[in-house]
């Protein structure tokens, strides 16, 4: 779909459809042997490992989420973004609506948030209530940010 809201990249779109239009066979190798085939993969969706378009259609496909994120969220947070990597500054209070709108939005192209491999750093004066909320989401540090600075 990201493919056909740029005008620039129509060109590619026969090549890319008759890529990922065909099912693809993996073959996998007797361990002992090399030179002999062990059996076969058949994969129906998605691209190949080492695929060059991969990148390119995931970072498509994921940059009107991402857009989304930030228009939805601009008057509580600053998202920064590169792939599939993000970085959220968000108002302390606002981290729990934060985080469900990132989950809502990826999830519309198949990509599932993971807060559990993020962590949130609050400032120590943040209400219990508030830690406990954002702490069943994420993992919460409190009182110094990654530097072991005070947060202000």
């Amino acid at each position: 779909a990201e493919l056909h809201k740029n005008p620039d990249l129509h060109p590619i779109i026969p090549l890319v459809e008759m890529i990922y239009s065909r099912d693809s066979t993996v073959y996998y190798f007797d361990p002992n042997d090399a030179s002999l085939p062990h059996g076969t993969v058949q994969s129906r969706t998605g691209v190949r490992q080492g695929d060059p378009l991969g990148p390119l259609l995931f970072n498509l496909a994921i940059s009107t989420p991402l857009e989304n994120i930030g228009e939805r969220c601009k008057d509580s947070a600053a998202i920064q973004a590169f792939s599939d990597d993000g970085k959220y500054l968000i108002k302390t209070p606002f981290v729990p609506t934060v985080i469900t709108v990132a989950t809502e939005e990826m999830g519309k192209v198949c990509s599932n948030v993971q807060p559990i491999k993020s962590s949130c750093m609050v400032p120590p004066d943040t209400a219990l209530e508030l830690v406990e909320v954002i702490r069943a989401m994420v993992p919460v540090v409190t009182g110094t940010d990654n530097l072991g600075a005070p947060l202000a």
